[in-house]
């Protein structure tokens, strides 16, 4: 105890350096172990990088792949070609003809309409040419009567589903797109024309308007035709009014029903004249859409797939 005492300055420092060799120790180990655990997320981050960065050692995709791919597509293509054969108007081709047999084909049809309307007691304007003024008494330029054929085509098949069953008391005008350079530049045929014909890359609409008068089934079974129809016909819009001036009062109802049950006649409510303006657009597909084939490039099968 006495050399203690006398060396009390020696021990002292003695003391402080073992507590500082014990508190270097602990802070070294903690500060190692937090080095090695962010280390070892370096390392994790570093093999996600060069995942993702490494190119693969098999291409991709596989030729099994491929081959279902070139299945597939001709399985879209045959879908496609099918679709257009049955429903790109089968029943109104677009040809080219001589321009005297447009017209000889044009007067045939309007003999024919006129007669049919005149039997079925159908009112139509005075020299009525159904879309078609101009060529009364003109030729239609040789490269126009593709176009023309079909719009006839079209008109044709409109009247004759209009004025087949149900019969219209009244045709009112019928137009179509005067495309016609020569035709569109006489303000005297503007009388009809529906409208310009609209071009997209994969279609294009051949307008028509068309006004009529009649009862309700002749509208209903008319849009019935058109919805059945393997010609693509889009209504574009439709304006209905009724003729019937007024309303009948219960009173008139009434009398009428017994009137009808008495002579055999329908109710007039249901059955009503209604005006009817139809705007009409014939669709035409263009040439069929070819399916981008797979292109033929060398591939490796790649283990699992």
């Amino acid at each position: 105890m006495t050399w203690i005492k006398n060396n009390a300055a020696l021990v002292f420092s003695i003391l402080v350096c073992l507590a500082s060799l014990i508190l270097g120790y602990f802070v070294v180990g903690s500060f190692n172990s937090k080095f090695t655990i962010a280390e070892g997320d370096l390392e994790v981050e570093r093999q996600n990088f060069t995942n993702l960065t490494t190119p693969k050692s098999k291409s991709f995709p596989s030729s099994k792949n491929v081959d279902q791919s070139k299945v597939n597509q001709k399985l879209i293509q045959k879908s496609i070609d099918q679709l257009l054969a049955n429903y790109n108007n089968p029943d109104l081709p677009k040809e080219k003809t001589d321009p005297i047999v447009f017209k000889n084909r044009f007067t045939a049809f309007k003999d024919l309409m006129d007669k049919r309307v005149a039997d079925k007691n159908i009112k139509v304007p005075e020299k009525f040419a159904y879309g078609f003024t101009y060529y009364f008494s003109a030729l239609p330029d040789p490269e126009d009567t593709d176009v023309l054929n079909q719009q006839l085509s079209a008109v044709e098949f409109l009247l004759t589903q209009l004025t087949e069953t149900e019969v219209p008391t009244e045709i009112k005008l019928i137009k179509r797109s005067v495309f016609e350079k020569k035709v569109s530049a006489d303000r005297a045929q503007s009388q009809d024309n529906a409208g310009p014909i609209v071009e997209n890359p994969l279609y294009r609409e051949l307008p028509f308007e068309l006004s009529f008068t009649g009862d309700v089934r002749v509208l209903n079974n008319f849009i019935n035709v058109l919805a059945r129809s393997r010609n693509v016909f889009s209504v574009k819009s439709m304006r209905i009014n009724n003729e019937l001036q007024k309303l009948p009062s219960l009173i008139e109802i009434k009398k009428n029903q017994k009137s009808d049950e008495q002579s055999g006649l329908t109710p007039f409510l249901g059955n009503e004249k209604v005006s009817v303006d139809l705007v009409i657009s014939l669709i035409e597909f263009k040439e069929t859409p070819k399916v981008v084939a797979v292109p033929n490039v060398p591939v490796e099968e790649v283990p699992g797939i």
